[in-house]
């Protein structure tokens, strides 16, 4: 469903496990702008939960919000630090295992996609196969 990922070599992942630090294990996530995937890793297998977008590009071409490691890790809502939401979501649902966050730099010097284009084809791209967005996402 995300083959259109591939392309972004400057990519990588991690697994968040109830008691785990989130900053500590997205230590080496880059501040750069790019998409992020979050899957929960259950019995049977994955499910894309989450498809989220780092950098909002203004007008003059620069990027003037959070990055990847900045994105994963602030606040969810207003309300909570998404340290706290993944490990409330953990706790709210016995068969996640572990989430996996994957990562993609979509705007460097090898690529250079706006994020919010790339995340509103991953979106386009869950929708067209399960016909809603993906459970985490509240609105696109």
């Amino acid at each position: 469903m995300f083959d259109k990922l591939a392309k972004y070599k400057n990519s990588g992942s991690f697994y968040f496990e109830r008691g785990q630090s989130l900053r500590s294990l997205s230590r080496d996530v880059p501040e750069l702008p790019g998409v992020y995937v979050i899957s929960t890793q259950v019995p049977r297998g994955e499910k894309v939960v989450y498809v989220g977008k780092s950098g909002s590009m203004l007008k003059d071409g620069t990027f003037g919000d959070q990055r990847l490691r900045g994105r994963i890790n602030n606040k969810h809502n207003s309300n909570e630090t998404r340290q706290f939401y993944f490990s409330r979501k953990l706790l709210e649902d016995s068969n996640i295992i572990c989430l996996k966050i994957s990562w993609y730099v979509t705007f460097d010097e090898n690529n250079q996609e706006i994020p919010a284009f790339v995340e509103a084809q991953l979106l386009q791209s869950f929708f067209a196969n399960t016909g809603r967005l993906p459970e985490w996402n509240e609105k696109f």
